[in-house]
């Protein structure tokens, strides 16, 4: 499925989630086509190359990296990125 823009979540307890899926939500009302999923269930190397995708993460504990996107985080973190990835 096509779509218009990712949004991609980072969650312990699913509060990003519930943000990513409102955000979804009010996209579809304004005839958009949302894409929804953890951060880590996006193929990672695709990232550098997409138009639009919006990040919604929450922290646990001390500011730690949520489950759902800790792949993620080590991809984002690699010092051979492009300047212009993000």
């Amino acid at each position: 499925m096509d779509c218009d823009f990712y949004v991609l979540y980072g969650t312990q307890t699913d509060t990003a989630k519930y943000a990513a899926e409102e955000l979804g939500r009010q996209a579809v009302k304004r005839s958009f086509i949302p894409r929804i999923m953890e951060f880590d269930e996006f193929p990672i190397m695709k990232l550098p190359n997409t138009r639009l995708i919006v990040f919604i993460v929450s922290t646990t504990g001390d500011g730690e990296v949520p489950e759902t996107m800790k792949n993620a985080w080590k991809f984002l973190l690699r010092s051979d990125l492009p300047a212009k990835s993000l």
